[in-house]
């Protein structure tokens, strides 16, 4: 028990390492009471550890000449830093290779290494350590994953940790990495990839079958790119029991006023059964056009020997440019035929493709007794 109230001070020989809580104040009724005192460490950009010593002043109540022991403070550093660059990385499982980089935050004070491993071999493997002096620190280094080929079905996973030592750099840490491996025995058969269809409502079908035995049921959804081209059948589900019997897509052709063929891509949404990374191929779809129709009028005719008959020629839709026709007499020693203005051929344009043209059929005189037939 003190005489008195009794100051004890504390101190730091380096407050730019940590500085302490102030003065402690203890009196004849809380002498053996425990007080606090508080260290604080103080953050610099300087890789490694620190140290300094508290120290303490006492004043009062009797104790001027006692004895406080000192305190050892060690600092530990925050400012070994690395940075992991993506943490995250898929791999396909037949030796497919992806890398990531490794860099370090602050100058070291000599060498250091890092030492990546993985956490199941059989899945995915990784390259050797890499090696940061003092004059590379800043520079990324490259650490390349390769997965591992198996024959089981589904995706794993596998963990890159790392160990890290030398330079000051001994307590950091370095972000651990994970690892997707893509199975490739996922696979799906499309057949054919690549259909025509009628416009006017004409249909077609191709076939879907999954290539390995699924862990649960797996759905597939075809789309078309364009349905004002043509439509594509429903939902395909594919069970453990059917995954190999081929199921059928119906895609179907929509009409359309417009002169061309037209083009669309039925692509497959999938999902289910460890199948959802799968890849399905695309089915191109030709829809041929049954728009680019001729009228002539009329079809048939009947011409007299030294005399002439006329039919029309007219587009039933706009061309989306100049269209040329040409007659042919299929025996000029019956008949032959003659264009306005001695032209050789009928020419459409998208100004003029409703305005029917005028043919002029001649019938030429023979000496020969019965009618004759021919076609132009």
């Amino acid at each position: 028990v003190p005489d008195s109230t009794v100051t004890i001070t504390p101190s730091t020989n380096d407050n730019a390492i940590a500085t302490v809580s102030g003065s402690l104040t203890f009196g004849t009724s809380n002498w053996n009471s425990p007080q606090n005192v508080t260290v604080s460490g103080v953050a610099d950009s300087v890789v490694g550890s620190r140290s300094t010593t508290i120290s303490h002043s006492i004043s009062d109540g009797g104790y001027d000449d006692a004895a406080v022991a000192e305190v050892t403070v060690n600092v530990s550093d925050d400012d070994a830093a690395t940075t992991v660059t993506p943490n995250n990385i898929t791999v396909g499982e037949n030796s497919q290779t992806v890398s990531y980089t490794v860099v370090l935050g602050l100058l070291p004070t000599g060498e250091v290494t890092v030492t990546p491993s993985s956490s199941d071999t059989a899945r995915a493997t990784v390259s050797e350590a890499v090696t940061f002096t003092t004059a590379d620190w800043r520079t990324p280094k490259t650490i390349s994953v390769t997965g591992v080929n198996d024959d089981d079905f589904g995706d794993r996973a596998a963990t890159i940790s790392h160990t890290i030592s030398g330079g000051a750099y001994d307590t950091a840490s370095v972000e651990a990495v994970s690892v997707t491996v893509d199975d490739d025995d996922a696979t799906v058969t499309v057949a054919p990839v690549s259909v025509s269809v009628a416009e006017a409502g004409g249909t077609v079908t191709y076939a879907i079958k999954l290539d390995a035995q699924p862990e649960s049921n797996v759905t597939i959804t075809p789309r078309s790119s364009d349905s004002n081209i043509a439509t594509v059948s429903g939902l395909l589900t594919f069970t453990r029991g059917n995954f190999a019997t081929n199921q059928t897509v119906t895609v179907t052709g929509v009409p359309d006023a417009i002169v061309g063929d037209r083009n669309a891509t039925i692509s497959h949404m999938i999902s289910g059964g460890g199948f959802g990374t799968a890849n399905v191929a695309n089915v191109s779809v030709t829809v041929p056009d049954d728009d680019a129709s001729v009228t002539v009028n009329p079809a048939s005719l009947t011409v007299s020997e030294n005399d002439t008959e006329t039919y029309t020629v007219v587009l039933d839709t706009v061309p989306t440019g100049a269209v040329q026709i040409t007659p042919a007499s299929g025996d000029t020693s019956m008949v032959t035929y003659a264009l306005p203005g001695s032209a050789t051929f009928m020419t459409f344009t998208t100004g003029n493709w409703d305005s029917p043209q005028t043919v002029t059929v001649s019938g030429v005189n023979d000496n020969a007794f019965g009618d004759r037939d021919t076609s132009i």
